[in-house]
């Protein structure tokens, strides 16, 4: 692909930010409104084009803040294009080296997109800076969230990666320690690479993200939750310590067996709750963090296959003598495990619907109009978790349900939100107040993108700016006497949008005002020209002030005094010149000539019929030039016919030693030779039959001289089970052509 290569039909590709094998990442923008776009474009030639367009599909379900979805898909010939909106401010993540406090700012918040997406099964497969955007105030946001090819060699990819594997947690948790190690030194990751030292990053942070670098996807942290409980106290500032989890790898989608649910698609991401600690029992888990960190990384291991997992659980409390035991709790029955089953299954599906209504909310600018319901709805959506996770699924299929009306109900008052800034806007334009314009058209734009003609004065919101400047720039030229500048200034602004009231007045008003200063000076000057019989002047100045007033009537006086004026003097001119063109047989001038003087008198009888001369003896010219200039056309019989009464015509005509005379010797000459024959000789091999197009057969023949009027001939000769061939000749009057050749020699 190039930079300016147009896309999907309006998305004009901008910069590549990244290049392999079979991907290529670039910056876009929309050819029709300007909105920005990561475009991908993915060689169908690697053979999994649908499969990783289906990915595509099936991650666009994800909905959280930082995460961008592709919007929109097709084919470029075999290439499959994957587009993503980017919010205004967005771009490129900063290069090198970063404050400790910055790095983390950026890396909590990919923790926390990549945290909710794991936990629903998403890994990103791509992580790293082509895949990360950010804006000024260093908020992030992910693109390309399950777009990954394999083998891929990014900078950022896991050696397993590396081997064409597919992806998972393991290697996104390598890629982002790649990011963080990045960020903390200013260099680029390098296998079996360590931290520069000294170094004013803390052991903690140095071994936590070594252990995200590991070689084995094992010796890894097992979930971006751990590394979020340990770089916050680090780089975070944070109070409380949490200790790397124990807990089992994290959950995967909700997967049907036999026609049952596990457990629904949570609607939001749960958070991950710390626990808090004495400061010196926190001082020792940090040591024996430490000491297990230092055994993950020194270790050798050949293998990626984990080592036995060691678990360390509490001691089970002792039983305190004499106390009543609790009664074990009672074995559901069939009929039980069937109704929880079945509610199971409808609080699943009660939170995909939840989740479908969030989607569409966003899809229709939510988060701009209804911003404080959506976070609403998003964070009650994780009681509904938390009381499936506790078994109170009832409770959960409650929450869900009235979440998904909540949302529903939002989402169907979309078209009248819209509608109440479009008005909004109208009467901040109107006002001239072209920011809160901006601002009410633009939110009217996002949720009714159909609608044109909001479209339409949105764009004129957004050069209204630039349309009040130039109005009052104008405004003080205007007022020094500049009317020249000032009416160029308005005529600006006019051009910018040609509705606007107050630039089409101030036109008018400085316009007038040009036109009657201007006036009488035209006028002046058209009478004194004609004094200095300077006619052509005079008329330039009449029809300047014709510029200046067209419905004057002095215009018009002023014109016909001149034209009457200049009549009579340049009449006489002119029919001398005739007369000399025609004596140089000059037709076209003549022609010319008179037609100037039926442009200043059309009822000049001399002019006409000199015109008509003129152009019967412009066509006599032209004519016997055809002829001349093409001599075969003379074999034809019909031309040859008009070729003689040509002469005859022009005969009549002719001046002695003129030019048409010249011509009249030269065309009687062609008639003479276009009746003598020419000799033309064809040899052939004997056994070519031979035929002459409109002369006839020659049959079988070693050589025969043939007399043949000048035109053009065709030889055709045949033999059985040889190929047909033909010989074009052209025979000119009073030429000697060369002897002509023709046999069939090419086999069938």
């Amino acid at each position: 692909m190039e930079p300016r290569q147009t896309l999907l039909d309006h998305i004009t590709l901008q910069e590549q930010l990244q290049v392999a094998d079979a991907f290529e990442l670039w910056t876009g923008t929309d050819s029709d409104d300007g909105s920005r776009f990561t475009v991908s474009i993915l060689s169908a030639g690697s053979g999994r084009a649908d499969e990783i367009g289906g990915r595509v599909a099936a991650a666009s379900a994800l909905v959280h803040p930082a995460l961008l979805r592709t919007v929109e898909h097709g084919f470029e010939g075999e290439a499959l294009v994957l587009a993503a909106s980017v919010p205004a401010g967005f771009g490129p993540l900063p290069d090198g080296q970063l404050s400790q406090e910055r790095a983390w700012t950026l890396l909590s918040q990919i923790i926390d997109a990549l945290d909710y997406a794991h936990a629903l099964g998403f890994p990103h497969g791509r992580l790293g800076p082509a895949s990360l955007l950010a804006n000024r105030a260093d908020e992030v946001r992910l693109v390309n969230h399950g777009l990954w090819v394999q083998p891929n060699l990014t900078p950022h990819a896991s050696p397993q990666q590396e081997d064409a594997r597919e992806p998972t947690v393991a290697d996104d948790i390598y890629a982002l320690g790649a990011l963080a190690f990045e960020w903390l030194t200013g260099e680029t990751w390098h296998p079996n690479g360590s931290f520069p030292q000294p170094s004013s990053i803390s052991p903690t942070v140095q071994a936590t993200v070594l252990a995200m670098l590991s070689a084995a996807p094992y010796d890894r942290p097992r979930n971006v939750a751990e590394i979020r409980a340990l770089l916050s106290n680090e780089l975070g500032n944070a109070v409380e310590l949490a200790p790397i989890s124990a807990s089992a790898p994290i959950r995967q989608p909700a997967i049907q067996t036999n026609g049952a649910a596990s457990e629904p698609v949570p609607a939001a991401l749960v958070p991950t709750e710390g626990r808090t600690v004495s400061l010196g029992l926190a001082l020792g888990m940090f040591a024996v963090l430490l000491a297990a960190v230092a055994l993950v990384i020194f270790l050798p291991g050949e293998s990626d296959a984990p080592p036995p997992a060691i678990v360390v659980r509490p001691a089970a409390p002792e039983p305190t003598p004499g106390a009543p035991q609790a009664p074990a709790a009672p074995t559901p029955a069939p009929m039980e495990v069937a109704r929880l089953e079945a509610l199971r299954n409808e609080a699943n599906e009660a939170a995909q619907a939840l989740l479908r209504v969030l989607v569409e909310l966003e899809d229709a600018g939510a988060l701009s109009w209804a911003h404080d319901d959506y976070d609403r709805i998003t964070r009650e959506s994780e009681e509904g978790d938390a009381l499936f996770r506790d078994d109170d699924v009832a409770g959960a299929l409650d929450v869900y349900t009235r979440l998904r009306e909540e949302a529903a109900t939002i989402y169907d008052t979309r078209f009248d939100v819209a509608e109440r800034n479009k008005a909004s806007g109208r009467a901040a334009f109107d006002a001239g107040d072209f920011e809160q314009a901006i601002r009410h058209l633009a939110l009217a734009q996002q949720i009714d993108a159909g609608d044109a003609a909001n479209a339409d004065l949105l764009d004129r919101a957004t050069g209204l700016e630039d349309v009040l400047n130039l109005l009052a720039g104008g405004n003080a030229l205007e007022a020094s006497g500049q009317l020249e500048d000032a009416l160029f200034e308005y005529e600006k602004a006019q051009a910018l949008d040609a509705q606007w009231p107050a630039a089409t007045e101030a036109i008018a008003r400085v316009s007038t005002a040009i036109t009657d200063r201007n006036f009488a000076a035209r006028m002046s000057e058209g009478f004194a020209a004609i004094e200095r019989r300077e006619f052509s002047a005079a008329r330039a100045a009449f029809e300047s002030a014709r510029s200046v007033k067209p419905d004057s009537a002095e215009v018009q006086d002023g014109l016909s005094q001149a034209a009457f004026a200049e009549r009579m003097v340049e009449l006489n001119d002119l029919d001398a010149t005739a007369r000399e063109h025609a004596a140089a047989e000059n037709w076209d001038a003549v022609r010319a000539t008179y037609e100037a003087m039926l442009a200043l008198d059309p009822s000049l009888v001399l002019a006409t019929e000199g015109r008509e001369s003129a152009i019967e003896r412009q066509q006599l010219e032209a004519d016997i030039t055809r002829y001349l200039q093409s001599p075969l056309l003379l074999t034809a019989e019909a031309e040859y016919t008009q070729a003689k009464r040509l002469v005859g015509k022009a005969s009549r005509l002719a001046a002695k030693g003129g030019r048409l005379s010249a011509q009249i010797i030269e065309l009687s000459t062609q008639l003479t030779q276009a009746r003598i024959p020419v000799n033309l000789e064809v040899r052939s091999d004997n056994l070519t039959e031979l035929t002459v197009a409109s002369v006839g057969a020659l049959g079988r023949i070693t050589s025969r001289e043939l007399e043949l009027y000048p035109g053009v001939y065709t030889i055709v000769g045949k033999r059985r089970g040889y190929k047909d061939v033909s010989a074009r000749v052209t025979l000119l009057a009073g030429s000697d052509p060369e002897p002509v050749f023709v046999s069939c020699s090419e086999k069938i």
